[in-house]
This record gives structure tokens, sequence and C-alpha cells, in this order.
């Protein structure tokens, strides 16, 4: 995360071996660009120069069928937004908060994807990615950038519900990748679940037909992966004892005194290091959802 400065150089190598070799997807906003990728990475992205000011732009989405935007532009251009949104806000469009002083990205290889642009941000600073990403070795490494940050407060209701689901697709497609499980694009994504009573039932396939748009799971017992809230755990809470012991570690809270954190979903707890150390993963140690702060 930005602004990434205070990672120290010695931790290079190992953040680079991590994508480089390990395949793991490494996820960057804003001064990071220059403080981590440039450094890490160098030959795909870098800072222009220039400095954003606070400002809020509009966002255009370059590729809406890709897995990391899948369901956002579908959901955006439902009219329950229009009336949270901004007047100036095209109906296929959302706003995206810039704080000041962020980093325009410039894209100097022809291997990054750029799935989200401003032409705001390019008219006034040089440059128009707001999302973009590239491949980085031969295991499924990848690094993902974003201009400023995805604690969207100014950015309005819809541009706080694309981030959100931005990120889930993103954690969502790394799990599956990583447990061998693929899945059917949504279809109108969580406006269908609104409007529970417009549709019949799906009925149940006894057989599997494999086809280029739906792929098989490695295994025929896991579904589709869920996500789990992390919450932080009141110690005086009398539900909660020092005597549980942290799902990661396998050690109790007695002579702990940092923070204690829980999945939500299925109650686990965690010291806040193992907290973080399983974060990596993607999942919880217990139930296997994908955790979200």
């Amino acid at each position: 995360g930005c602004p990434g400065d205070k990672i120290p150089r010695s931790a290079f190598p190992k953040i680079s071996e991590y994508v480089t070799i390990n395949g793991g997807w490494l996820i960057t906003t804003d001064w990071a660009l220059r403080h981590i990728v440039e450094n890490i990475f160098p030959g795909y992205i870098r800072w222009n120069g220039q400095k954003t000011a606070d400002a809020v732009v509009a966002c255009q989405i370059v590729e809406p069928n890709h897995p990391f935007l899948e369901g956002v532009l579908s959901e955006i251009q439902q009219a329950k937004w229009q009336k949270m949104t901004a007047k100036d806000t095209k109906k296929a469009e959302f706003k995206w908060w810039l704080e000041n002083r962020s980093f325009p990205i410039q894209v100097i290889n022809p291997a990054v994807h750029t799935l989200i642009k401003s032409y705001q941000i390019q008219k006034k600073w040089g440059e128009d990615p707001v999302l973009c990403y590239f491949d980085h070795g031969n295991a499924g490494g990848r690094v993902i950038h974003l201009i400023s940050h995805t604690h969207l407060q100014k950015g309005g209701a819809k541009g706080k519900y694309a981030s959100a689901l931005i990120l889930t697709n993103i954690l969502d497609e790394k799990v599956s990748a990583k447990m061998g499980i693929s899945k059917k694009p949504a279809k109108g994504y969580v406006s269908d679940w609104e409007q529970p009573q417009t549709y019949a039932q799906p009925q149940q396939e006894t057989s599997f037909v494999q086809n280029d748009q739906y792929l098989t799971p490695s295994s025929s017992n896991m579904g589709l992966t869920g996500t789990a809230q992390i919450v932080e755990i009141d110690a005086n809470d009398p539900n909660f004892s020092y005597a549980d012991k942290c799902i990661y570690c396998g050690y109790d809270y007695g002579e702990y005194t940092g923070k204690i954190y829980k999945c939500q979903s299925c109650g686990t707890t965690y010291h806040e290091n193992c907290l973080n150390t399983q974060i990596n993963e993607g999942t919880c140690k217990n139930c296997g959802n994908i955790l979200l702060w």
C-alpha cells in the first residue's frame, strides 16, 4: 500500500520472489508505484512525475468483460445508482477519488493491461490509467496497481461500490486459481439478487457439459469461494475466552497484549500477526472463505 517507502530494500528480493517464482499477486496503490513497482519490477509502469490535486474524477471501464471487472459495468448502469451519483456522471462511469499528490501512471510496456482509465486524469496530469496490471515470471505472478486508494470516501456510493466489487473480484480470481476452482461469469451480478421473484428457480442438472465458457473445478466437492469479514474482538466480550486458541499458530491469548481478530463467517480467532500472515493466503484457515477487511 501507499506510500511503500517504509519497506526496506532488503525485502525487495522476497517480494520479487513471491511474484516471479511463487506466482503471487501483488496489489499496490498510488505512491507504491514509485517506491515498490518501479524498483522491483522495472520496465512496465512508472510515475510520470506529475502530482494530482485533491479531486474526484470520472472513470471509464476499458475491458468490461475482464474477470477483475465482472459485474461492474452492468451494475453501475442500474437506475438505482443514478440517484446517488453526481449529475455530471455518465451512466457507464463512476467517480474515483484522487487524494492530494496522487501519482499518475505512465505505461511504458505493451504487456501492461489498462482496465479502467480516466479522460480527466489524462487531460489534467498527462496519463489516463486508473487500474492496470501486468504478468511477471512464468508461475502466474501478477502485479496490479491503482492510482490513489481504494477507500473512496469522496467518490460517491457508485464509486465505493465499484471499488469494493473490483477488489472482491481480484481476490476471488486469485483464490479460485490457487484452489483449482473456475466459475461461470455472474449474470447481472447483485442486481439479480434483489429480484428473487422475477425468475424461475434453475433446474438441477445431473450431467455437466464442458465448453469454452464453463470450466471444470479440480474437485467435485469444491464450490465457489465465499467471502468473510475480518472483525476485531473486544476482549471484554463475554463470548470471548483467553483460553481460545489462534487457528494459525495454535497458541491461546493468555499472555497476549495485541489485537485479536476473528473471521465473521466461522468465528475462528487470530492473533494480529497471525492474521496478517494468513491474509497472504487469501482465505480463512478454517472455513476457506476469502478474508476481507
